[in-house]
Order: structure tokens, then sequence, then C-alpha cells
């Protein structure tokens, strides 16, 4: 089974630091796998 979102909004692909949500400051991003489907 997979899962989807229907509001991409709620994975900022950002980093929640101090109350906020922050982006790298390179920008740079790495992709996230489900170990369960790997």
């Amino acid at each position: 089974m997979s899962l989807s979102i229907s509001n991409d909004s709620l994975l900022p692909g950002r980093n929640y630091i101090d109350g906020a949500w922050v982006e790298a400051v390179d920008g740079s991003t790495f992709p996230v796998s489900d170990p369960a489907t790997d």
C-alpha cells in the first residue's frame, strides 16, 4: 500500500528549528526512502 498526500505543503522540505521551518544554508536536500518498501 502506498500513501499519497493531496496537499504538498504538508511536506515543506525544510528543517524545523527553534519554532520555524528553515531551509538549508546551501539549499541542498536529500531523498527520503521508506525502508519498509526498499
